[in-house]
């Protein structure tokens, strides 16, 4: 008899972009926008209390050559056992 279960996990990525032009890089009022957006994301999703803070792992910020793209997956699970 197997000891194990399957599960899968579906998300959906969004990717808010903030362009960095060098030498200057991004302001951070563009970077704050678009923070905000992925936050109210989490907050429509039902995946965030509109009066708490997102948890480290929910929002993550990636540099790219000339941007700093924000990060944000929504999960949908279907788990099987």
């Amino acid at each position: 008899m197997a000891t194990y279960s399957r599960n899968e996990v579906w998300s959906h990525r969004i990717e808010y972009t903030v362009p960095a032009d060098q030498p200057l890089g991004a302001t951070w009022v563009e970077v704050a926008k678009a923070l905000n957006a992925a936050r109210v994301d989490l907050i429509e999703a039902g995946e965030l209390n509109r009066l708490a803070e997102a948890k480290d792992d929910q929002i993550r910020v990636v540099p790219r050559d000339e941007s700093i793209v924000i990060v944000v997956e929504l999960p949908t699970e279907r788990c099987k056992s």
